[in-house]
């Protein structure tokens, strides 16, 4: 797969009216080769509405294909309408998350329809996973959740271990009997099995109060077991990046990255108004929707963000708001944009390999970005030596790379090649390992040796 070098780039079609959404919320896409809806992008849209020259008439689910066709023949009606269109509210359904298998999470945060559902690969079916379905603070007597903002899926309830991870607006330690306090926007663990709803009691994962309450948040796990939690803050004053380790302990916030970063400990954070949150799956990098629909991307070291190394991409005109954000698993980003109204696939430039591998058991997928090593000067042909190949191909009038005079071949080509002959890459200028280039009657002589013996084969 070919991108241009420099940045991230649109590949998506702005042209297609299965980009356009009025009230996108979540975003998410398969990831798991021997999943039935590999590359399937899954997008939540909170209200019926036009934009775009596409009217759509329900609100609830809508997936894609990777190549950007509609998956799986819902067109303009939203997937599950007969639920999620029920309540009047533009929180439900809220961010999406595709689980290993296939399966498909929603996250309710209205309150007057929350909480998470499972819906199979083709949205033909819908479960309601947790006991209830408001979401106002405090939630209603012996609820075990609030309004959930984004919800992370382990195992599944085919298999009997399905464990989920949210992030609730409402939900209190004191709810379960803890310490009394405001540790809402926490994150929590659901250990479920096969029973549903569940009405589990979720232990509570961080082991400090690293997200303020009220604050629109989201939430990602990381292959090495690392969470990573967003919420969205303007000023600055709050971290708006989060890492926790798997044990619940913080492991990074961007706000003390930042002060260490500029040197000043009163500065505001850099990584502000974040709406979403997504890794690549190879956890070399955090990719952000922000509030203006500009993407961020930050390379991961260790599973920590290097945010001096920090990214941001222009996606056009600032306008609220961004909403959500996935990684495939080729590192192309995905991202939605109520203000925008659409739905957009970004690549990384360049040049990548992708690999789809079985084992007689499963598929695996893999790919690699492929480096394109600095020219050899005076290798016209490319093949990473200044050889006999590349004076005869400045003989017959070229096309030559690597050359002194881009875009004409005369005679300072020659004496160019000359001065670079035997050189490899790596090499310095000049004659390489003691090399003696052949003079212009000597190579001559040599191209007609050539041609006249492998002429007297053919004549055999």
């Amino acid at each position: 797969m070919d991108s241009n070098a420099g940045g991230y780039n649109l590949i998506s079609d702005d042209a297609s009216l299965f980009t356009k959404y009025n009230s996108p919320r979540g975003v998410s896409v398969s990831r798991d080769p021997s999943a039935p809806n590999f590359g399937t992008v899954y997008i939540s849209n909170s209200a019926a509405g036009t934009t775009g020259g596409r009217t759509l008439t329900g609100k609830g689910l809508y997936a894609i294909r990777s190549d950007g066709s509609d998956a799986y023949g819902f067109a303009d009606a939203a997937a599950q309408d007969s639920l999620f269109g029920l309540v009047a509210t533009a929180n439900t359904p809220f961010r999406t998350h595709v689980a290993a298998n296939g399966d498909v999470y929603v996250a309710g945060f209205g309150d007057a329809l929350s909480g998470v559902w499972r819906l199979p690969p083709d949205m033909s079916g819908l479960d309601q996973l947790l006991d209830g379905t408001n979401g106002p603070t405090p939630p209603p007597a012996g609820q075990n959740h609030g309004s959930v903002t984004g919800v992370y899926a382990e195992g599944s309830l085919a298999g009997n271990n399905l464990v989920l991870y949210t992030i609730d607006e409402d939900l209190t330690s004191a709810q379960f009997g803890g310490p009394a306090g405001d540790d809402r926007n926490s994150v929590w663990k659901y250990t479920i099995g096969s029973t549903i709803p569940s009405t589990v009691t979720p232990t509570k994962v961080n082991a400090a109060n690293v997200l303020i309450p009220a604050a629109t948040t989201d939430i990602e796990r990381g292959a090495d077991g690392k969470f990573y939690l967003a919420q969205f803050r303007s000023a600055g004053n709050e971290a708006g990046i989060v890492v926790l380790n798997a044990d619940g302990t913080t492991a990074f916030d961007s706000l003390s990255a930042s002060r260490t970063l500029l040197g000043n400990p009163t500065a505001v954070d850099i990584v502000r108004n974040v709406q979403g949150v997504t890794v690549s799956p190879d956890q070399k990098w955090i990719g952000m929707i922000l509030n203006n629909s500009d993407v961020a991307v930050i390379p991961l070291i260790n599973g920590i963000p290097d945010i001096a190394n920090r990214l941001v991409i222009d996606t056009g005109t600032d306008v609220n708001s961004g909403r959500d954000i996935s990684f495939d698993a080729a590192g192309n980003l995905h991202y939605v944009s109520s203000g925008q109204g659409v739905y957009r696939q970004l690549s990384p430039g360049g040049h990548t390999i992708a690999t789809t591998s079985w084992n007689g058991t499963s598929y695996s997928f893999a790919y690699s970005t492929v480096t394109t090593p600095v020219g050899v000067a005076g290798d016209y042909n490319g093949n990473g030596v200044v050889d006999m190949a590349d004076y005869v191909l400045w003989r017959n009038g070229g096309p030559l790379q690597n050359d002194s005079t881009p875009g004409t071949v005369d005679a300072s080509d020659y004496t160019f090649w000359r001065s670079h002959f035997g050189n490899t890459s790596g090499s310095g200028s000049g004659l390489g390992s003691g090399s003696t280039v052949p003079e212009p009657t000597s190579l001559a002589l040599l191209a007609f040796g050539l041609v006249a013996t492998f002429g007297s084969r053919r004549a055999r």
